[in-house]
């Protein structure tokens, strides 16, 4: 590890992970990586080279990333549409099995599939069960309960 480009290396190897998945889990690593490829750099012998790094991992883990991950809200749900499970709504175009349909919730309208892998037909009430990516997982109602249908 005495060669100063091998950190630079690591460092590389680490922030090409981190723009691939966006998680900050490898950016920590990357600061840890660049301030060793420095002390490499400064003749700073190997053991301590090892020692910055691990230290400025740990440390910019340890402080940085509450606020970075505050910065950039991961984690966070980015849409209320956890709040319409259970809710009902009105069919607007067929959902087959094949080919996700739109439902209606208060006057919005969202991408839809069934959740029993069943055809669905316009104006047909259903329930809101579970979301999948981006589209509403529903099932059929029996009544004719229109809360949140418009």
């Amino acid at each position: 590890m005495g060669n100063p480009w091998t950190w630079l290396v690591l460092a590389i190897v680490f922030g090409t992970v981190e723009l691939c998945n966006f998680d900050l889990t490898m950016c920590w690593f990357l600061v840890g990586a660049l301030l060793a490829f420095l002390a490499a750099l400064c003749g700073i012998p190997w053991y301590i080279q090892i020692a910055i790094f691990l230290i400025a991992t740990i440390l910019s883990l340890i402080f940085l990333r509450p606020l970075a991950k505050d910065l950039f809200k991961i984690g966070a749900v980015q849409t209320n549409a956890p709040a319409l499970i259970g809710k009902t709504a009105i069919v607007q175009e067929k959902i087959t099995p094949l080919r996700p349909g739109a439902i209606n919730v208060y006057g919005q309208i969202w991408g839809a599939k069934s959740l029993a892998h069943e055809e669905i037909d316009v104006n047909e009430e259903v329930q809101i069960v579970e979301i999948e990516g981006v589209f509403l997982k529903v099932q059929k109602l029996l009544g004719s309960n229109h809360e949140g249908a418009e």
